[in-house]
């Protein structure tokens, strides 16, 4: 018996020691990180900003889309106008008012409710030459452009990526316009006979980032906010 305890003593102690001397990798969830990787590996870029700061005064809300070439700005492609950020329920015949607050959470005198707080911008390779934008903001729709792309290198690539903007304040006064995303084509390199796109992971609004010198063609998508007339 006192073989088989001594036998049975030495047995884990020995294991014991293995499992000091090993090492093991354990599995966990996704994480949104991942999620984005995908998106990212499948040409898809999903931006989210919060708007609610400007919920201070009432604004018409729309988006914009700048088309540059080797630098210099061709136009703007698209202007798309998504409304009101501040709605009242009287937009609405007045039998349909007391319905409309209740929908939307008002008191019986109150009449401004919030449409927009925030926006969404994703950017989707649509074809080998074109991708989609999409703006969007919960309660107030969707709207799409699509977006023409063109090829880099002397292999002809299309390759597109997107940075977002850095976000600074901006006046309480007056209308304002603020970049969100830039979509661009990657560059051709001789040295290395390669299409990359690399560079700083935000772009200044004042356009001042080295990697725009290096971009062949790139959109700037962005938001407006105009200040909206009482009548």
């Amino acid at each position: 018996m006192k073989k088989i305890l001594i036998a049975v003593v030495t047995l884990l102690a020995v294991c014991n020691a293995r499992a000091q001397d090993s090492l093991k990798i354990n599995s966990e969830k996704p994480q949104m990180e991942d999620v984005l990787t995908l998106l990212d590996a499948m040409d898809i870029y999903i931006y989210r900003f919060n708007a609610e700061e400007f919920l201070k005064h009432k604004y018409n809300v729309s988006f914009f889309v700048d088309e540059y070439m080797d630098g210099v700005k061709k136009e703007r492609t698209n202007t798309l106008h998504m409304g009101a950020n501040i709605q009242s329920v009287k937009i609405y015949p007045q039998e349909q008012w007391d319905a409309a607050r209740k929908q939307h959470g008002l008191g019986p005198d109150e009449d401004d409710f919030v449409r927009i707080k925030t926006v969404s911008i994703i950017v989707r390779k649509n074809s080998d030459t074109t991708a989609m934008a999409t703006f969007a903001s919960p309660g107030a729709g969707r709207m799409g452009v699509s977006l023409e792309q063109y090829p880099a290198g002397p292999d002809s690539v299309y390759f597109y990526s997107s940075r977002p903007f850095t976000l600074e304040a901006v006046p309480d006064t007056g209308a304002v316009e603020i970049p969100l995303v830039l979509y661009g084509s990657g560059w051709y390199d001789e040295r290395y006979n390669i299409v990359r796109f690399c560079g700083e992971s935000r772009i200044d609004p004042q356009l001042k980032a080295g990697i725009l010198k290096n971009l062949p063609h790139y959109y700037i998508l962005g938001v407006i906010f105009t200040p909206k007339e009482e009548r």
